[in-house]
């Protein structure tokens, strides 16, 4: 497999691993010499799995009798266009197995097919031991399966594979002579932080001699859990021999050393590249917030506030909003009061305030972005060839000059908060034509509808099924699921929503009550279709398992106009589901991104248009800077093994935005006019 993600076929074609080039091998269902699934998903895994094990590429393992059997595991088949190799005719055995171009196609998802998550397992591999001769193969890890039904139980790292009696035998394809080099290392991150460093041991000088790294594969520091298993990083000696293993007297014993690891500073870092962006015209902030806001009807954990301050049709961008005077106090939901709008917080309201009295309400969906940095998908190399984008990048320096009007005789604080990854995009519909709420319910147990839909901890998809199905897991009734139909049309539409949710553990007896409570809060999940099934999930992670309920409130787009103000907006965006990529480079309605520089690995955005959801992302740190010029150093923050801006080994690049929010200002009134900013941001490629 090369760098863009093309494997060489030995037909003599090439196999494209995301499925959009034309006329190659294995794109088409009537190309019978390779299996093909035109839609990869989780359905018929056992069925996968189980090919996966049982066949290897190259060897002869299973009869077409045996392969045929297995395409079908608890009433679940393969595909109807997947076959297996053709090539031969005559019902041989090996004839059945599935190659690695087939496993891609069959098993794995277009936009996950150079993550590292979803690398073929070990069995996919020759396992070629560089020798040139004949060995005997044998199992590298524990293994239950019986290739040869003769020979039962337990396999150990080290036994032979036994088949029809014999040990099952391949031939070294390469001979490599490892004494023609003085000293070699890889060197590699139990979390994927480094990827793998590539070493050799030279002579400098003097009878010296140091490491210098030759290659370097970069992978970011993006896994849940340690790649190889133990993050402990053991010392582990395996030894096998003796005729038990079928190894005789001459080959004496084997052993094997994993999980050493050694450090020795002794090469270059690579070439670094530093790369600047400076505004080129000033951007207008807009007031945060919602000043001297008259309270009106306060009662246990909510008050209202007139439509005159902020329409109804706006009223979603209040959830996650605060009180000035006390940021702990937060908007949990808000529903229409009458003609006004009615917040739900998670704490009781003090009896310091009644009706009329004024607060302070913070909006932090009005924070305006200054300049977004952005890991390209890919980097075109000097012949043209696009390349998947390995660079990281490392903000250094930020400056900010900001002025206000002369007239504005306040003090004004200016909060620039840096946050990573923000929802931005949330949703491929008409945004504009979205109703205030869908009153679309969803529950897991059709008897206690008030008990809410289980959405567990996790962010794995949960399918909602339609209560007329012959499925006694049905959680949806018939004219919701139309409802449901009516605002995702078509295979690939998603949307964010807000839901009443609280941990399963602690729902009331009863369930939900009418009115949100304070041990509620607003749980972001993400709807959306696929083929002609709807499913809902966490946006993110969980401490705990929760538990949602009652109306949806949809999260919309909005996008600055250029004095600042908070607008809804009213673009289309064309992509066909949440995880394309390609979505951040709709100019018209993202903004506009530049390269600074030839085989950068960043674009940068100074027109950035839309506005975070609130309380999502990472906010790497906050600065706070009053009017005049700033400049402040970032490496405390971004620096190797720190934090840094990639395009990681998963679906989504990584966007960096240095997010402007005016909340404090020593005015007593709405203040009328802007504050003028102007920024550079300084980062290092490597």
């Amino acid at each position: 497999m090369d760098q863009i993600g093309v494997t060489q076929d030995t037909l003599g074609g090439t196999l494209d691993l995301d499925g959009e080039e034309p006329n190659v091998l294995n794109t088409s269902t009537s190309d019978t010499r390779f299996g093909y699934d035109p839609s990869p998903s989780e359905d018929r895994s056992e069925t996968k799995v189980w090919n996966l094990l049982v066949t290897v590429q190259g060897s002869a393992q299973i009869t077409n009798a045996e392969f045929n059997d297995s395409i079908i595991i608890n009433g679940k088949t393969l595909p109807s266009p997947f076959t297996h190799r053709t090539l031969n005719t005559g019902g041989t055995v090996g004839e059945k197995n599935v190659t690695l171009k087939e496993w891609f196609k069959l098993c794995v998802p277009p936009q996950y097919r150079m993550v590292y998550e979803w690398r073929p397992v070990r069995a996919m591999f020759s396992n070629d031991q560089l020798n040139g001769v004949t060995n005997t193969v044998r199992w590298s890890d524990v293994s239950t399966a019986n290739v040869d039904p003769s020979v039962l139980g337990v396999k150990r790292p080290g036994d032979p594979v036994i088949l029809d009696g014999q040990p099952l035998t391949d031939t070294s394809v390469y001979d490599v002579d490892f004494t023609k080099v003085t000293m070699w290392k890889i060197e590699f991150s139990w979390y994927g932080a480094v990827g793998a460093l590539f070493l050799c041991y030279v002579p400098v000088a003097n009878g010296e001699a140091r490491w210098v790294r030759v290659h370097h594969m970069r992978a970011s520091n993006q896994l849940d859990v340690a790649s190889l298993g133990n993050a402990t990083l053991p010392i582990t000696y395996l030894t096998h021999a003796g005729l038990s293993n079928g190894l005789p007297d001459s080959e004496k014993s084997k052993l094997v050393k994993y999980g050493a690891s050694y450090y020795i500073d002794g090469g270059d870092k690579g070439t670094v590249k530093l790369l600047s962006k400076s505004s080129d015209y000033a951007k207008s902030v807009a007031y945060s917030g919602l000043k001297e806001v008259s309270i009106l009807s306060p009662s246990s954990n909510y008050f209202d506030i007139s439509n005159s301050v902020i329409s109804q049709d706006e009223k979603d961008q209040l959830i996650g909003s605060y009180l000035k005077n006390d940021t702990t106090m937060r908007v949990i939901w808000v529903e229409n009061s009458g003609s006004n709008v009615r917040l739900y917080f998670n704490q009781a309201i003090p009896g310091t305030l009644s009706t009329n009295s004024e607060v302070d309400i913070i909006i932090p969906r009005r924070q305006r972005a200054m300049v977004a940095l952005r890991a390209k998908d890919e980097v075109t190399n000097t012949t043209g060839t696009p390349i998947r984008n390995r660079i990281q990048l490392y903000p250094i320096k930020y400056g900010i000059g900001i002025t206000q009007p002369a007239a504005d005789t306040s003090n004004n604080v200016l909060t620039l908060n840096f946050i990573k990854n923000p929802l931005l995009i949330t949703n491929n519909l008409n945004n504009s034509g979205l109703q205030q709420s869908y009153s679309i319910e969803i529950y897991s147990d059709g008897d206690a509808k008030t008990n809410g839909f289980d959405l567990g901890s996790g962010t794995v998809p949960v399918e909602i099924i339609e209560e007329d199905l012959p499925d006694s897991k049905n959680n949806i009734t018939s004219a919701d699921y139309s409802e449901l139909g009516l605002l995702l049309p078509n295979s690939g539409d998603y949307i964010h929503m807000y839901m009443r949710g609280i941990a399963t553990g602690s729902i009331p007896i009863g369930g939900f009550p009418a009115n949100p409570s304070v041990s509620e809060t607003s749980v972001l999940v993400r709807l959306f279709r696929k083929g002609s099934k709807f499913f809902i999930q966490n946006f993110s992670s969980k401490p705990e398992s929760f538990t949602v309920y009652g109306t949806m409130i949809p999260v919309r787009m909005y996008q600055f106009s250029t004095d600042g103000s908070l607008t809804l907006f009213s673009g289309d965006f064309n992509h066909t589901q949440y995880e394309d990529q390609k979505k951040w480079n709709e100019s018209g309605n993202v903004g506009t991104f530049e390269s600074i520089a030839e085989l950068s690995g960043a674009s940068v955005s100074q027109d950035f248009r839309l506005s975070p959801v609130a309380d999502t992302g990472s906010t790497i740190f906050s600065i706070y800077t009053n009017p005049g010029g700033s400049q402040y150093d970032l490496t405390d923050y971004f620096a190797y093994n720190k934090e840094y801006i990639s395009y990681p080994l998963t679906d989504e690049v990584d966007i960096l935005c240095a997010y402007a929010m005016w909340e404090s200002t020593s005015s007593t009134s709405q203040p009328s006019t802007e504050l003028s900013v102007v920024n550079s941001l300084t980062w290092e490629e490597q």
